[in-house]
């Protein structure tokens, strides 16, 4: 996860999902690899290369607050004081990597 200008993902979803909590889903696990934090499937897609996600500096310190009660306005709040960024900027990327973690079925809202 890049944070800055260049990110490509349109704002207008932010206010409603802003006060949503993401949990990790109980199917994978985090590995700290060569410095690196890897996100792996303990079940089912666990020799499916594509189900194991490698993440950044950035993305892993997000993957730790996917703790069922920090919201995602919370989470870029984290993100702007963590990496000095402007909000506007930790909120448009946080919703991004959210929104792909989401779809890859690696989190979900928790209830």
């Amino acid at each position: 996860m890049e944070l800055g200008p260049e990110s490509q993902m349109s704002t207008s979803k932010l206010p409603g999902i802003l006060a949503v909590r993401f949990a990790r889903k109980g199917e994978f696990v985090t590995r700290i690899i060569a410095g690196e934090a890897v996100v792996v499937p303990v079940r089912g897609q666990v020799g499916d290369l594509d189900a194991i996600y490698h993440l950044n500096h950035v993305g892993a310190f997000i993957w730790n607050l996917f703790d069922g009660q920090t919201s995602v306005r919370d989470i870029a709040q984290a993100v702007r004081e963590e990496f000095d960024v402007a909000l506007e900027y930790s909120e448009r990327d946080t919703l991004q990597f959210v929104d792909a973690l989401q779809s890859a079925g690696v989190i979900e809202p928790s209830v």
